[in-house]
């Protein structure tokens, strides 16, 4: 299933000028818009009202992009509309302009503008999406037989840090990070803080919004389950303790994206309930595979991790997105995919959470990331969101649907990859397992020491 989804975030961006922007002054607005599909009606006033205010402007900088021909491109994303090897951020007027309102935001103590703590983990998580893409990816790192010449297995996700990279762009990208850091810093919310946000995907499920079920008379409606986070409801969380070299994640190709930024839970639902899912489990964790019956659901949910006022990693009750695949014949399923657009979540509407719609488009997306498209002499079509979903990394080259488009029973071996069984897990469970993935990163050690340097104070 397709993964980190298109979050939402109004913002327009400016065609940059030759020099640098004076501090106090706002990016220039410009009326030549390329619309993204999705779009909130508040499209400049995301934390506040005032469309110059600093919170609103820092967002415009980091969420928007300007093509080659002058284009404004604000897709509400959750991911930054950039990738690690883009110039946008580290050379030109983009670098100079984001400097400029980071020194002002800190100088001008622009945290104590917005005390509302759900503004202020969403805009620390914003920025901490901004900091992660800044270094390199993550990559899968391969253990060999020298001897032989051999690849013998996949050994773990390792990321790799800035090395690579030449050593004035790395000075200029640490000028932005060590700033981000500090803002980040200064609006971070207590433990407490963060234990009593809401849970928007039960704000979502309450408001009533959607369907509760399944209608197989119209399979294009969508449906947001009621128990999906119940204990004893008809959904399952499952993880495959055979993945070991992916340190027991349930989606680990989703982590390493986000560079264990966000919890990724897997849920599996048949359709006589749970006991009949325990015991489907049951089957494949004494060694069988079966098929799953017809009717049978999976969902992939992404929750926030924030760091807290200590500089600690901690489980949010925030849900980013939620897919869910239909399984009605036995083949790839058929998808539904839920979004958090930033200004319906302050605003209390349905959790913030959005079905994405037929003809929705994304550029930055997990599988849509393909370079930076905004440095191309001529910007591609973007890639529509539910065609693409799930058919990227889950659709088998065997041609084989069902259970074995569920990666998670995947795991790889000195053979290659082979399918083992699926257990019951928590939600918990996954964010402790998150956490201590990207407590060993490089990207969280940068960010923890700049963290405590406590630059420009």
């Amino acid at each position: 299933m397709r993964n980190a989804l298109a979050l939402a975030l109004p913002v327009v961006l400016l065609v940059w000028t030759a020099g640098q922007i004076p501090p106090g002054t706002s990016p220039p607005h410009h009326g030549n818009r390329l619309q993204a599909d999705g779009i909130c009606d508040v499209r400049e006033a995301v934390f506040d009202r005032d469309p110059q205010h600093p919170w609103n402007r820092l967002h415009r900088l980091f969420y928007s992009r300007t093509t080659q021909d002058g284009k404004v491109y604000d897709q509400e994303s959750l991911e930054p509309l950039f990738v690690p090897r883009s110039k946008f951020l580290t050379e030109g007027p983009s670098f100079r302009q984001a400097v400029t309102l980071l020194d002002e935001f800190l100088k001008e103590r622009g945290d104590e503008r917005i005390k509302d703590p759900l503004k202020r983990a969403v805009l620390q998580r914003d920025l901490w999406a901004v900091f992660s893409t800044t270094v390199s990816d993550a990559q899968l790192v391969f253990r060999g037989d020298q001897q032989r010449d051999q690849i013998i297995y996949a050994d773990r996700f390792e990321d790799c840090g800035e090395g690579a990279m030449p050593e004035e762009q790395r000075a200029r990208r640490r000028e932005l990070q060590k700033r981000l850091v500090q803002v980040m810093r200064r609006i971070a919310l207590t433990p407490g803080e963060i234990d009593v946000l809401p849970d928007n995907l039960t704000q979502a499920v309450k408001a009533g919004a959607y369907d509760k079920t399944f209608d197989p008379k119209d399979p294009t409606q969508a449906f947001l389950p009621t128990d999906l986070l119940d204990t004893d409801g008809s959904w399952v969380a499952v993880s495959n303790r055979a993945r070991a070299y992916e340190a027991f994640l349930a989606a680990p190709e989703h982590v390493r994206f986000t560079k264990g930024r966000s919890v990724f839970v897997v849920f599996l639902r048949l359709p006589k309930g749970r006991r009949a899912t325990e015991a489907f489990l049951k089957k494949m964790q004494d060694g069988d595979l079966p098929q799953f019956p017809e009717g049978t659901q999976t969902a992939l949910l992404r929750r926030m991790l924030l760091i807290d006022s200590s500089g600690t990693l901690r489980e949010s009750p925030l849900t980013e997105s939620l897919q869910i695949r239909v399984y009605r014949k036995l083949d790839l399923g058929f998808p539904y995919e839920y979004t958090l657009r930033r200004c319906d979540l302050f605003a209390g509407r349905s959790g913030g959470l959005h079905a994405v719609g037929a003809d929705e488009t994304s550029y930055f997306d997990f599988q849509t990331r393909r370079g930076d498209v905004f440095e191309m002499p001529k910007l591609p079509p973007a890639e529509p969101i539910m065609q693409s979903s799930c058919h990227h990394c889950h659709e088998r080259l065997d041609g084989r649907g069902g259970i074995h488009t569920v990666n998670t029973i995947y795991a790889r071996g000195d053979a290659g990859q082979k399918a083992t069984g699926l257990g019951p897990t928590t939600l918990s469970e996954e964010a402790r397992m998150t956490i201590d993935w990207a407590r060993k990163s490089y990207t969280w050690g940068l960010l923890q020491g700049l963290w405590a340097a406590r630059a420009g104070e």
